[in-house]
């Protein structure tokens, strides 16, 4: 199986895959990817150029896009995601777990997956 460097939405690519490294594609670009999406929903009281430029700020690197954002648990789960150095990325299993038992990778407790549901039912 041959790896391809631009997969998925331009938006939610990796900074790895928006490099087009080929040897770094692995879970933990999509785990970028994960970590986007769920930043976008904890997000849904922002517009969309805001999220938009925190997209790309974070592609680009630069970890200080997200400071004077309410350092929440579920804040601490999507940093984890979408560190821009994918061997300090968070893999699916370790996402997994760290919801189930945060103190392993993170301190506190979720609410997140109720915000969730109720994002749905709107």
């Amino acid at each position: 199986l041959e790896l391809t460097a631009f997969v998925g939405s331009p938006q939610y690519r990796s900074p790895e895959v928006d490099a087009g490294i080929n040897s770094k594609y692995d879970n933990k670009s999509d785990m970028f990817s994960v970590g986007l999406m769920l930043l976008e929903f904890y997000f849904l009281d922002k517009s969309k150029q805001i999220i938009h430029q925190l997209f790309v700020q974070l592609r680009d690197g630069n970890s200080r896009a997200l400071n004077g954002f309410p350092d929440s648990i579920e804040m601490k789960l999507i940093k984890k995601l979408i560190t821009y150095g994918a061997e300090s990325r968070l893999s699916a299993s370790q996402a997994l777990e760290a919801i189930s038992n945060p103190g392993k990778y993170l301190s506190g407790s979720f609410s997140f997956a109720n915000k969730i549901i109720l994002m749905i039912h709107r």
